[in-house]
């Protein structure tokens, strides 16, 4: 029937996903254009797997060599642009368990050398590698304020989230930032990360179950889950990026899709399959019309982020950093800084900004100057302390606007605290020491000629956007 013919059905389905609202940071947030390019790489890859799988079906002998070509593309190619690549032979897995062969089945020597290689072999060295090297994993969360255990315990509630910002978008959940949502402390700690593992759990096991009787909704559902193997399980990851969705949401769009079919068959009228499709991708594409408006210039985004997720210490920070540095306005600027600051408190690079840029009377109520040198030499030196303490440097030798209030013997000391630091890499602690000599010259550098001249009139508005 026309509303249940394949083309048809893959052509909502892939408007569907492409007008999405949630798709707009891999287009918009330049650098996470990488995760559509990978994405591209991983379904050009399982077009090649799927001819060779099928071919194998037939015992010809290229059916090996597609999908090995298969994987060259996908996982090879994929990850040079971005790492979740490496997922590949997973979502090929979750494509052969509910797709290729009926449950029970056996498969040709060639699919089972091919998932053996791929995925069974990876699978127990990197479990091994692991085990006698934790290090490796757990340095990583050295510069994060929460642990593994922590983690693990918090992405079954960010990944709910994600099938919410999926299923029922708005654009008040969205955003560029999500470090609003808070981490688990155990599984009782909130107690819904409790429940959203064992829902995980569930819909895990549902879709194993929907292999026979429901296999294009169950396949959808595997594939949601098996795209987020990578960066919502170990990996010392920020918690939460809407970007970790563009593959895997094709799969939940998937899930619905089929059981609209299923309805169709069992005898919902059809006009309704075909009304409710229309309605869905009207309102996603005028959803994603509304949030590229959000998009439009700096201020407009900014304020755009700030007003849908004032609990984020990010965009406070950002809005802080975009009033000062962009307008020129330190009052406007002062109340951002310092909500950041007390939103994430734990978190040294707002109170660092805040001593150095000259907010503390509006920010600081007790402590100040001593507490920045204390926290220095104990706190996590986390790679946004570090960026910024690189960019006060240029910033005082260059003579920006925005920081003719740090001393530069304050800025001297905080470099020489850091170079003290044993915990750190001896490159590290080199480059604070050269910084601090380099701040030992009057002269301005000749590379700052480039930069905006120094002060007294900053620029007022933001330039036009590109």
């Amino acid at each position: 029937t026309p509303v249940s013919a394949p083309l048809t059905v893959a052509a909502a389905l892939a408007l569907a996903w492409t007008l999405h609202p949630i798709q707009l940071t891999s287009v918009l947030y330049v650098v996470q254009r990488m995760t559509s390019l990978s994405a591209l790489f991983i379904l050009l890859g399982l077009w090649l797997w799927s001819l060779g799988r099928l071919h194998a079906d037939a015992g010809r002998p290229r059916g090996f060599a597609l999908m090995v070509a298969g994987l060259t593309v996908g996982a090879g190619l994929g990850a040079l642009a971005k790492e979740t690549a490496l997922l590949f032979p997973l979502y090929a897995l979750v494509a052969e368990l509910w797709l290729m062969a009926p449950a029970g089945a056996r498969r040709p020597a060639a699919v089972r050398a091919f998932f053996a290689l791929t995925v069974a072999v990876p699978a127990a060295g990197g479990a091994l590698w692991l085990a006698l090297n934790p290090d490796w994993l757990l340095r990583g969360y050295a510069s994060r304020d929460f642990t593994l255990v922590e983690r693990l315990q918090t992405q079954p509630r960010v990944v709910m989230e994600y099938i919410h910002w999926v299923l029922a978008p708005r654009l008040r959940d969205l955003g560029l930032y999500h470090d609003d949502i808070a981490i688990s402390r155990g599984w009782l700690t909130p107690s819904t990360s409790l429940v959203t593992a064992l829902l995980l759990a569930l819909a895990a096991l549902l879709a194993w179950r929907m292999r026979g009787a429901l296999p294009l909704a169950g396949f959808g559902i595997a594939w949601f889950l098996a795209g987020h193997g990578l960066e919502s399980t170990l990996l010392p990851l920020e918690i939460a990026h809407e970007h970790r969705n563009y593959l895997p949401s094709l799969g939940l769009l998937l899930a619905v899709a089929a059981l609209l079919v299923e309805g169709t068959r069992a005898g919902m009228p059809r006009w309704i399959a075909l009304a409710t499709t229309i309605a869905a991708v009207g309102l996603l594409a005028a959803l994603t019309m509304q949030r590229a408006g959000h998009w439009a210039d700096e201020g407009t985004l900014i304020d755009t982020l700030v007003s849908t997720h004032p609990a984020s210490a990010r965009s406070q920070s950002i809005a802080g950093e975009y009033a000062l540095k962009r307008l020129g306005d330190r009052a406007q600027a002062a109340p951002h800084y310092c909500a950041a600051r007390t939103l994430a408190p734990q978190h040294l690079e707002h109170a660092l900004r805040i001593a150095a840029l000259g907010f503390d009377p509006p920010c600081v109520t007790t402590g100040s100057r001593s507490s920045i040198e204390e926290r220095l030499e104990r706190d996590r030196l986390t790679p946004s302390v570090q960026a910024l303490l690189t960019s006060l440097v240029d910033c005082t030798l260059c003579e920006r606007h925005w920081c003719t209030e740090l001393e530069r013997e304050r800025l001297s000391g905080w470099l020489a605290l850091v170079a003290a630091r044993r915990d750190l890499p001896p490159a590290r602690r080199e480059l604070r020491l050269a910084q601090r000599a380099a701040l030992r010259v009057a002269a301005r550098p000749a590379w700052c000629e480039d930069a905006p001249n120094p002060s007294r009139n900053p620029p007022r508005h933001p330039p036009p956007p590109r």
